[in-house]
């Protein structure tokens, strides 16, 4: 299984929607997935996403699969200094620096997040994430996911052939590929808890311009374990033609 994470286009955001610029962009974006199977779409409730993603499903002839409100982008409540309303509009050394990292303090201990929602509502990003993906097959254990049809043997031994593995192949049991027409800070953050890397660093470190898309690939490879590895982050490759598009 594939998910595919792809950010709205360019946006106005006091009014949730596209711009001109946004506009062009789905309409390459929609190009884009003629040529590429989706077999789930699902949407953020948010007008920017779900504008975007208008433009994919009418070239597609489809409707979305769901539209979420754990889909939509994060708000992590107020700051406590005006010039950053939200955390992850705080200065990358705010959540990156030394000062943070140098006892060895999970990104949850960091200072800057006192007094903000960002943890109550990572939390629960979190588990709206991974209930979903168990209801796909997939069920979080610890630090990896497990496919949930697959059944140990009285030895206690995975039992590799139930997805379909013969001759040490990979897993060929499940090719689907769901898309989620979400947002930068979610994907960031979702990516960062699928791939158990701090979401600060998936957020301040690695840039998703508009209607970008970034896959994430569930293939197991020896049992019933899955540990997502990101195959791609961040494609732009639809605005290849169009560099004036990039934002």
């Amino acid at each position: 299984m594939k998910l595919l994470f792809i950010r709205h286009g360019n946006p106005n955001y006091e009014k949730d929607c596209l711009t001109p610029i946004g506009k062009v962009q789905a309409e390459l974006l929609a190009e884009r997935f003629k040529y590429t199977p989706l077999d789930q779409i699902y949407c953020s409730t948010m007008g920017r996403a779900r504008e975007t993603a208008s433009y994919t499903l009418e070239k597609l002839g489809r409707k979305a699969d769901a539209y979420f409100d754990w889909m939509r982008e994060l708000d992590w409540g107020k700051s406590y200094e005006a010039d950053y309303p939200c955390p992850w509009d705080l200065p990358r050394e705010y959540l990156l620096g030394e000062e943070v990292y140098n006892e060895q303090r999970s990104w949850y201990q960091n200072p800057h997040l006192d007094g903000t929602l960002a943890l109550k509502v990572c939390e629960e990003r979190f588990k709206s994430l991974d209930a979903f993906l168990e209801e796909k097959g997939y069920r979080r254990v610890d630090r990896h996911y497990e496919r949930i049809e697959c059944v140990s043997n009285e030895q206690g031994d995975s039992m590799g052939h139930l997805l379909g593995r013969e001759n040490g192949q990979k897993d060929i049991g499940d090719d689907r590929v769901i898309a989620f027409f979400c947002h930068a800070a979610f994907s960031s953050v979702m990516v960062g808890h699928l791939v158990n890397l701090d979401p600060f660093v998936m957020l301040k470190s690695f840039s998703l311009p508009h209607t970008s898309v970034t896959c994430v690939d569930f293939t197991t490879e020896v049992s019933n374990r899955v540990y997502p590895k990101v195959e791609y982050w961040g494609d732009t490759s639809h605005l290849f033609k169009r560099p004036d598009l990039y934002t």
